[in-house]
């Protein structure tokens, strides 16, 4: 089963476009070798904040893997990038599964 995991970017947030600094997504990393250790091995990770992906290079990505689950890193920072690319993901293939996780949706799992 091909699994994709996806670090969305957050480059504007609440108007402070470019503050901040880039960081691994460890907790990705971290879900992609504890994935690996039950079993599946067909797992990517994608890092559209570190390779400044749009939305349209997303798109083409997940056409391109093919996944039948995508699990996105939300914390708040970057919620309006996830819901986006949850819609698009929904665009390509309906039957795509969705997961998210992270800070925001573990605060606030029904406003999420």
């Amino acid at each position: 089963m091909k699994i994709l995991l996806i670090n969305p970017s957050y480059t504007n947030y609440g108007g402070m476009e470019g503050y901040g600094g880039k960081s691994a997504p460890l907790n990705l990393a971290y879900l992609a070798s504890f994935v690996r250790e039950k079993g599946y091995n067909d797992i990517s990770i994608l890092d559209a904040e570190a390779l400044g992906l749009t939305y349209d290079k997303i798109k083409d990505h997940i056409i391109d893997k093919k996944p039948k689950i995508v699990a996105m890193t939300v914390p708040t920072s970057t919620i309006e990038h996830a819901i986006k690319i949850a819609e698009i993901i929904k665009q390509v293939d309906n039957e795509i599964k969705v997961i998210v996780g992270g800070y925001h949706p573990t605060a606030m799992p029904k406003d999420t």
